[in-house]
């Protein structure tokens, strides 16, 4: 049965659709059209264009799929929307008939909290109530995934342990191939890169585009919302310490069955 990945023209998107393609997946491929299209038809995927909050549209997209995949903007998804987009995934995949829903999410979600952590937490909970098999990956970003972004909105320089995409990508295909007859439960595990300064990153960044590492300004860098950057301000600078990271740990953080 096929697997779908959705926002697959943007992020990690085009790689994991080729890594599932050349994994001998049936891949479809639902992309926003804000990316280009083109890999994903190169990769042999069906791709379906569309908006995420178009319930009737992804319904039809996910009919005989077995598994959804949700990648999401981490710490720069907007939060009212990602929950809109997962309450309406989840709708369509129960109407579909979907077994599995896989879900990247972000360290530190919490329901009880405001903005983007207590938006993943609210996901996470629309997930753990739905009827399909649920998985959720949580991450801490994913490296080359928005640093400028971040940095042109904060005014610290807080320890982030991304995932490397490669990884990330490596993995939920893993989760993807590992197909059990259960079609119930709700799983978490968390993959985290090794923890560095957020200049660290977008130094690193700037030099694999053949800049002068640490020199680079923050020109044609998104600028967030007031409100957004607040909100980062508090998740971000305010935390205690990272989440403990290593070369690209993935470990299993618990389950529950229905």
């Amino acid at each position: 049965m096929p697997v779908l990945v959705t926002r697959a023209d943007l992020g990690i998107g085009p790689a994991l659709v080729a890594a599932l393609s050349g994994d001998g997946a049936d891949v479809r491929a639902f992309a926003t059209g804000d990316g280009d299209v083109g890999d994903l038809q190169a990769a042999g995927a069906f791709v379906a264009v569309g908006d995420l909050d178009d319930e009737g549209h992804l319904d039809a997209a996910m009919t005989d799929v077995h598994t959804v995949v949700l990648p999401t903007e981490t710490w720069l998804a907007e939060p009212a929307r990602l929950e809109q987009e997962v309450e309406v995934a989840v709708a369509a995949a129960e109407s579909a008939g979907v077994r599995r829903i896989v879900f990247v999410s972000l360290v530190g979600a919490d329901a009880g909290h405001r903005g983007v952590r207590g938006a993943f937490g609210r996901a996470e909970d629309t997930l753990a109530a739905a009827s399909p098999q649920t998985l959720v990956v949580r991450t801490d970003g994913v490296v080359g995934a928005g640093p400028g972004d971040l940095a042109a909105s904060l005014d610290c320089d807080p320890l982030l342990a991304p995932v490397e995409p490669g990884r990330l990508v490596d993995g939920l295909v893993s989760l993807d191939a590992a197909r059990s007859g259960r079609d119930d439960g709700h799983a978490v595990f968390t993959a985290l890169g090794t923890p560095r300064p957020l200049s660290a990153w977008l130094a690193a960044g700037d030099a694999a585009e053949s800049r002068t590492a640490g020199t680079a300004t923050l020109v044609g860098r998104r600028w967030l919302a007031p409100d957004r950057r607040d909100d980062l301000r508090e998740a971000l600078c305010g935390r205690a310490e990272p989440p403990m990271g290593g070369s690209d740990l993935w470990s299993f953080t618990e389950a529950s069955t229905t």
